[in-house]
């Protein structure tokens, strides 16, 4: 199995350049267009075919070379972050207020590079892989609800995909089953009242009280609504109300907004139908009406429970360091994926000895970039688990 290492190993300078290049041109999400047209010209290049009929940014290459076997579906992410870098690197971000902090630049790479590895070995392709660059994994509704409904996981036996993993070092690789990440639903709660002079409060219905109260009820939600041994968040990220050092008016209206979070619908279901009944009778007392807007963001990511272990010992066998990891509270739209065909989503160290790791979605990320080595030996693997190795069998079975 040390082959896939070499392999991998011998791409190490190309996966920096084309990542040094992502990273010098980050794009927002819904708006890569340069990202997608270096996508292009490379696959092109590569004379991997690429399906038509994709909506926005994103694209897919189909390469197919006559023998037969499954349809093996790896992507990546390619967009990034509204935020302004400070990593001080020779080839950071060229957009002002854009940067690549969540690693969207190395798992595009990584993917490009194995695009060009097995257009050069054909004779290594069983059956048909499709390289899916993916466009707005960080917004909702995210790229990949509309890979799903473009009809590119029709077809497909086994999906795959990697993070980089800021709070893992450097040759792990976390290859667990089961939930790995959460859903997540936004929710805004309009609160109306009737405005007026501070003096006299008894002609008003105070919105901003009214907010506390159901703030305060918010909070107290999780623990009486979800199971102890199950997981799930609530985050209230904004309020706003009335106007900055103006102290003598009762502002007519208030806005809470926040997040829940959790491992499995059942769970969030609930907590968003008592938060809407919570916010409409608190406000209702206050003699207040309340609007409840729910924004529903990624369901939960899950990890195949049959195929995913078989991958993690091919892993192992060919010597990665795959170990077990819980779940996350982040969210990651590679979920819409796993929830139409079984899939693996694999978290890959990115953490190196002696070196400041700081975390996704901050100004100062950055990764060790022999992680994609890691990562491009993992898919390597995974690829050659899922078309010669047990699992293999099981797809076969599935089909």
């Amino acid at each position: 199995m040390t082959q896939f290492r070499d392999i991998a190993a011998s791409c190490f300078d190309s996966l920096c350049s084309m990542r040094r290049e992502l990273h010098r041109h980050p794009e927002l999400s819904f708006h890569e267009e340069h990202t997608a047209a270096w996508v292009r010209e490379n696959l092109e290049r590569l004379h991997i075919p690429m399906m038509e009929g994709i909506r926005g940014n994103s694209t897919v290459g189909v390469l197919t070379a006559g023998q037969p076997g499954p349809v093996i579906l790896m992507r990546c992410d390619i967009d990034a972050l509204p935020i302004a870098e400070e990593t001080c690197l020779p080839f950071a971000s060229r957009n002002p207020g854009v940067m690549h902090a969540c690693g969207h630049d190395a798992h595009t790479a990584v993917l490009m590079g194995l695009a060009e590895y097995f257009s050069a070995h054909r004779e290594k392709v069983l059956g048909t892989i499709k390289f899916v660059f993916q466009q707005a994994e960080e917004k909702a509704p995210g790229g990949g609800k509309m890979i799903v409904e473009d009809g590119v996981l029709d077809d497909v036996d086994y999906c795959l995909a990697w993070h980089c993993a800021g709070e893992q070092p450097l040759g792990t690789v976390v290859a667990d089953s089961g939930p790995r990440t959460a859903s997540y639903d936004d929710f805004e709660i309009r609160i109306t009242g009737k405005g007026g002079h501070g003096g006299f409060p008894s002609n008003c219905i105070d919105t901003i009280s009214t907010a506390a109260l159901i703030i305060e009820a918010l909070n107290q939600l999780i623990g009486w609504t979800v199971p102890a041994l199950k997981s799930a968040t609530m985050n209230l990220s904004h309020i706003s109300a009335g106007k900055h050092s103006v102290h003598n008016i009762i502002p007519e209206s208030a806005v809470i907004e926040g997040c829940f979070r959790s491992h499995d619908r059942e769970s969030a279901e609930k907590l968003v139908e008592r938060a809407r009944r919570l916010s409409e009778n608190i406000a209702a007392a206050k003699e207040c009406r309340c609007e409840f807007l729910l924004h529903p963001g990624y369901p939960s990511l899950y990890n195949d429970d049959t195929v995913t272990p078989l991958l993690a010992d091919a892993l192992r066998a060919g010597g990665i360091h795959a170990v077990s990891s819980p779940p996350i509270m982040a969210a990651e739209d590679f979920a819409y994926y796993a929830k139409e065909r079984p899939s693996t989503y694999f978290n890959v160290g990115i953490s190196a000895p002696g070196k400041t790791q700081y975390p996704a979605h901050n100004a100062r990320f950055d990764i060790h970039e022999e992680a994609m080595v890691y990562a491009m030996e993992t898919l390597l693997i995974a690829y050659d688990e899922l078309t010669r190795g047990k699992a293999a069998d099981i797809l076969r079975k599935n089909r």
